[in-house]
């Protein structure tokens, strides 16, 4: 195999419902970002899961092969945008989409990305997949040079464009209940004696995210094959009943027929919110804001909407308890 020709399909994790704590594993921050390898060979080359070339999306990464301490090296990571000094996916999915090159330049400055590199497979002649993670680790490591993982900017100032995230080993716990009272996306758990398994969803490596709760008030809902297809949520803010998304998963077959024949009753002709809600893919059926739905969720989006929303059950409670934070 030319490894430095790729293409490389990145090992996968499997969830974990909870964190724990283990000998055998190293813990680390989940990175809110988009997956890539880094091939670094006297220059940069940047392939993206699904195995697509997304080198010139990030023209504020080009100088990555200058920072380490190798001829040829093979990084796997995470692209990450922060906002506010955290990970925000939706300005990382921003930056992934901009195919523009004019366009993807102007926003290296606006939105600047920065590789999270977590692991090593491949250094100056050696594959490394076989190896232990702890021992890739201790490479990735040592060939980072941090003085120069910084990209100078204009004005004197700098920003660091190459991490190499710290870890913790046995205590899963403890960095859950850090990460989670941040507001970050959840943890990592690896077995350290783990190889790295190439195109392979495995155990030996776990995601296990923070989620959240929401009171919502259920205003309309979408059809699909077993009924029900997703519920339109809605919360207030300022006293006005805005759009916050759609949920469908939680519930099973049976509890989606008996939650269908509740709203058909409840049908109105206008949507209930304080603004025209945006367009969405299936038809909406609107009914009167009285239900009040208990939503598990990732986080709150910069458009105000929940991310990755999970029906948990159903509140006796007023409609005006559902709060935007």
């Amino acid at each position: 195999m030319d490894w430095m020709k790729g293409p490389i399909r990145p090992m996968e994790m499997e969830s974990n419902p909870e964190p724990f704590d283990s000998p055998e594993h190293i813990f680390e921050v989940k990175w809110d970002g988009i997956r890539y390898l880094a091939f670094l060979d006297g220059g940069t080359r940047l392939q993206n899961r699904r195995l697509l070339d997304k080198t010139g999306r990030y023209p504020e990464l080009q100088g990555l092969h200058r920072m380490v301490k190798a001829k040829e090296a093979i990084l796997d990571g995470e692209m990450v945008v922060l906002r506010e000094g955290k990970p925000s996916f939706q300005r990382a999915l921003e930056r992934d989409l901009q195919s523009d090159p004019r366009r993807a330049a102007a926003l290296s400055h606006r939105l600047p990305a920065t590789y999270v590199a977590f692991d090593l497979l491949y250094l100056d002649g050696r594959p490394l997949v076989d190896r232990p993670l702890w021992e890739r680790k201790r490479l990735l490591q040592e060939i980072v040079h941090p003085e120069t993982a910084v990209e100078q900017a204009g004005g004197g100032g700098g920003k660091r464009v190459l991490e190499v995230p710290a870890f913790i080993e046995g205590r899963g716990r403890d960095l859950f209940a850090a990460v989670d009272q941040q507001g970050l996306e959840g943890i990592v758990a690896k077995e350290k004696e783990s190889k790295y398994l190439m195109g392979v969803k495995s155990r030996r490596w776990l995601k296990i995210k923070c989620r959240r709760r929401q009171l919502c008030v259920a205003c309309g809902f979408t059809k699909g094959p077993r009924g029900l297809g997703a519920l339109v949520l809605g919360a207030y803010r300022d006293g006005k009943l805005l759009p916050v998304g759609h949920a469908g998963s939680g519930i099973t077959d049976r509890e989606a027929t008996s939650l269908l024949q509740k709203l058909e009753p409840a049908r109105i002709d206008h949507h209930p919110f304080s603004v025209r809600p945006p367009r969405y893919r299936e038809k909406e059926y609107w009914v009167k804001p009285e239900l009040v739905v208990e939503i598990e969720y990732l986080e709150w989006t910069e458009s105000l909407t929940l991310r990755s929303p999970v029906i948990k059950g159903f509140v006796d409670t007023p409609p005006e308890a559902c709060i935007i934070p």
